[in-house]
């Protein structure tokens, strides 16, 4: 038993590893964009973040649009409170992209804010 024992522990060290790594990047890159001078590109970078985030870490499709992505979310075993934060972020994200809502610097700031929220509870 002790032989596996090691085995295991070094898997889950390298996946936290990863995961780390991912976060710290992805916090950079979301500071990056919150510096720059506010264009909608700014939130087409900040939507690319959210959806590789969201692919590496809680391993879901390229491929899946919000709502797909939103009821992936809700099958993974993460916290409740986290899952809502989540799902809400999407939502938002959603409804500026394909609604009528217009994204400016302060929603923008506001979405970041959320995603880094998540970021560090993840």
């Amino acid at each position: 038993m002790g032989l596996f024992q090691g085995i295991f522990h070094k898997k889950k060290e390298v996946e936290h590893s990863k995961n780390y790594e991912l976060k710290r990047l992805a916090l950079k890159k979301l500071k990056t964009v919150q510096k720059k001078k506010f264009s909608t590109k700014s939130f087409e970078e900040f939507v690319f973040i959210l959806r590789v985030f969201n692919e590496k870490v809680f391993k879901l499709k390229k491929t899946l649009t919000y709502e797909e992505t939103q009821k992936e979310i809700k099958t993974k075993k993460i916290k409740l409170a986290l899952k809502n934060k989540i799902v809400l972020l999407l939502k938002k994200v959603e409804e500026i992209e394909f609604g009528n809502h217009r994204i400016d610097r302060e929603k923008l700031d506001s979405l970041i804010s959320e995603l880094k929220e998540i970021i560090e509870k993840s």
